[in-house]
């Protein structure tokens, strides 16, 4: 039985027949996470699956459910032939081992965590070490642990740059996650595994506390170790294992604690808004560690964001992409080819960067980068469509908007939506560019996507009073 299933038993037994609502179970049992009245159902399915035979559960439509005292006793008294213990938390031990036992015999439960589908978002780490030594490990654990994981067929892992903008749309702060707001988290990023870090102890006593937050449970734990890596690859190890229960740690070892310290001074400037400051702090970060490749993805992204020229840009992308493809670093060779390929793409030199895409879409599906391929698709199906390429177009943006579902991710189908909604007016549907921007709007205001709403309610208020939007 899962735990949170076992709560929700301990919680209708402990009310001795009264009704508890719904609202009060969830306020209860999922006090720590964001959930639905959906995992109530579910949790009820599963106690009378175990209990079959026995109707030990009323339900009470729309007000919610009640615990039969009468017919748990009957459960024990038919299995164990004993007599109902008054205590009701004994009951509930009771009936759930009884019924554990007879269903599955005398077999050693697994304690194999459930295989997780969708986004999982590795925060930054708060460290309550003080000392400059210690500040690269707010992003430079971050980053080494999703590095050291490996997307699979049904599960994302967003890589650090994405993360920041994770936290950026939800307006969370490192002081947020150390008081365990992280709903926007959630909200924003469709996420299904969110893994919050805290950084503790002295040098060769080093603990690395983890908490993973999923929708219908929390774990928490520590890694003790006698350096900051190997407290790292303990997290990680954990992390994958519920990505795929055959993961493994590769044997790639880390760069230097000083490249990361700049990469984290890098981040926090960039985060306030100096692109230039954190330019030269990448640069810093690349020159003191050449094989660092991710203060070289991060400074080509700059670079691409801030208008920099192809030629600036093939600079330090391109010897970046060389030492990737010599480390097998199959992931830092994918965002660099997307970017290199999107600074050819800014600039018009369209012939090259559609053979770049090419390249780095086959590499990005070896790898199940279901993000960057969501990108790529999504950009091939705006210059289709700037190409009266209609069908290409829809077929571009139907593949995007399947890559997004697996991530579970709000802001990239809306995004997609709106993509759509845009093909359909230049193909003069204009019911169906409707739909779409309305199915996009849904999802904006349901997962809280502010910073998208007024260009999407603008090109609504369009499409209904029959202007031409604005392309």
């Amino acid at each position: 039985m899962r735990p949170k299933t076992f709560a929700l038993l301990q919680a209708l037994i402990e009310a001795n027949g009264e009704l508890v609502s719904k609202a009060e179970l969830l306020n209860t049992v999922w006090d720590d996470v964001v959930v639905d009245e959906q995992v109530v159902f579910q949790s009820v399915k599963e106690l009378r699956k175990l209990f079959s035979g026995y109707n030990v559960i009323k339900t009470v439509p729309r007000k919610g459910y009640a615990w039969i005292p009468s017919a748990a006793s009957q459960v024990v008294a038919d299995d164990l032939s004993v007599q109902t213990k008054k205590s009701t938390r004994w009951l509930a031990i009771t009936c759930c081992v009884t019924v554990l036992l007879l269903f599955v015999g005398l077999h050693e439960f697994s304690s194999t965590p459930q295989v997780v589908s969708g986004s999982v978002v590795v925060l930054p780490v708060q460290s309550d070490i003080s000392g400059n030594d210690h500040d690269w490990v707010r992003y430079g654990v971050m980053d080494q642990v999703i590095s050291r994981l490996s997307s699979t067929e049904h599960a994302g892992v967003l890589q650090t740059d994405y993360v920041m903008e994770v936290m950026a749309r939800a307006e969370t702060t490192l002081e947020d996650v150390a008081l365990q707001r992280i709903s926007p988290i959630f909200d924003v990023s469709g996420a299904e595994l969110v893994v919050v870090m805290r950084f503790t102890g002295t040098p060769n006593d080093y603990q690395l506390l983890y908490t993973l937050y999923q929708r219908d449970g929390v774990e928490r734990g520590v890694a003790l170790a006698s350096t900051v890596q190997n407290a790292a690859d303990k997290v990680t190890q954990i992390i994958g294992e519920r990505l795929n229960p055959d993961f493994s740690l590769s044997d790639s070892g880390y760069v230097s604690s000083f490249s990361k310290q700049l990469i984290a001074e890098a981040l926090d400037a960039k985060r306030k808004g100096d692109a230039q400051g954190a330019l030269k702090l990448l640069n810093a970060a690349m020159v003191s560690s050449p094989q660092d490749l991710t203060a070289a993805r991060l400074h080509v992204q700059l670079l691409v964001e801030t208008g920099a020229s192809p030629e600036r840009v093939y600079t330090v992308a391109l010897p970046a992409l060389s030492e990737a493809k010599i480390q097998s670093r199959s992931v830092e060779q994918v965002r660099l080819g997307f970017w290199l390929a999107m600074s050819e793409f800014t600039a018009g030199k369209y012939e090259e960067a559609l053979a770049r895409f090419e390249d780095t879409q086959s590499l990005a599906a070896s790898i199940n980068d279901w993000l960057y391929l969501a990108y790529m698709e999504e950009i091939l199906g705006q210059y289709s469509q700037s190409q009266q390429q209609f069908e290409q177009a829809k077929q571009h943006f139907n593949l995007a908007m399947d890559y997004h579902k697996v991530l579970h991710c709000p802001l990239g189908q809306s995004n997609t939506l709106m993509h759509q909604s845009r093909l359909a007016y230049a193909q003069q549907n204009s019911a169906l560019a409707l739909d779409k921007a309305e199915d996009a709007i849904a999802i904006i205001k349901g997962r809280n996507l502010r910073e998208k709403l007024p260009g999407a309610m603008q090109w609504l208020s369009s499409l209904k009073t029959s202007q031409h939007p604005e392309k």
